[in-house]
């Protein structure tokens, strides 16, 4: 099994810059860093840094800071809410997202699974607020066996779909997330991976990006 997820992930790598040369998709490195601290029984915190990049050429598109906070409402349920700051480098100004969200989490066999309603609302200078409805299925397992135990690697998938409004609907995206993790321990874990997110847009048009990820996860 472990053979079977890290060929497929290997195979993904080599052929998606050579399918991302249409001229309808840009290809971006992504990373992201991850500090989780649990306050209480009931209270958790989280602080995620994230850089995108486009290359080909090569040039910065944005910097995020997003702060959230969240609470556990029984064993498999979360509510929280947070805010994101983001600085798109190109255009050289501040945009602010406010975030809601539901979290319900399960297991099926050795799979782990999450499903995340989020409703947020981004603001910018001289914009209307938009407003993106989001649902996100993702799957977790461990490729060693049925638990996932230190020094072990794991894969994960997610499906999300996104709709978006600002003053009247705007369009729909769909995102497909493929990663491959190692547990180094139960405090750090790190993550590669692909990253496909596709919009199309009354105004705009179809928009793709695929990038390829690199995340650590902390846990203070």
């Amino acid at each position: 099994m472990r053979k079977l997820w890290v060929f497929l992930l290997l195979y993904l790598f080599m052929a998606y810059p050579v399918l991302a040369q249409d001229i309808n998709r840009r290809q971006a490195l992504m990373g992201a860093v991850n500090l989780h601290t649990r306050l209480n029984d009931y209270w958790s915190f989280n602080n995620k840094w994230e850089h995108r990049a486009f290359y080909s050429p090569l040039q910065s598109d944005r910097q995020d800071v997003e702060l959230f906070v969240s609470r556990s409402i029984s064993l498999s349920q979360l509510l929280g809410g947070g805010v994101m700051l983001r600085y798109e480098i190109q255009d050289r100004q501040w945009v602010y997202r406010f975030i809601q969200q539901w979290v319900y989490k399960g297991k099926l066999f050795a799979w782990q699974y999450t499903h995340r309603w989020r409703l947020d609302q981004t603001i910018s200078a001289g914009e209307t607020t938009r407003w993106r409805l989001r649902y996100r299925w993702a799957m977790q397992r461990s490729l060693s066996g049925r638990r996932l135990d230190t020094g072990e690697l794991y894969a994960k998938t997610a499906a999300e779909i996104l709709g978006l409004y600002r003053n009247k609907p705007e369009g729909v995206e769909y995102r497909f997330v493929a990663v491959l993790g190692f547990l180094n321990t139960r405090q750090y874990k790190f993550e590669l991976g692909l990253d496909w997110r596709h919009r199309n847009t009354f105004a705009a048009g179809r928009q793709e990006i695929i990038a390829f990820t690199a995340a650590a996860y902390i846990v203070l």
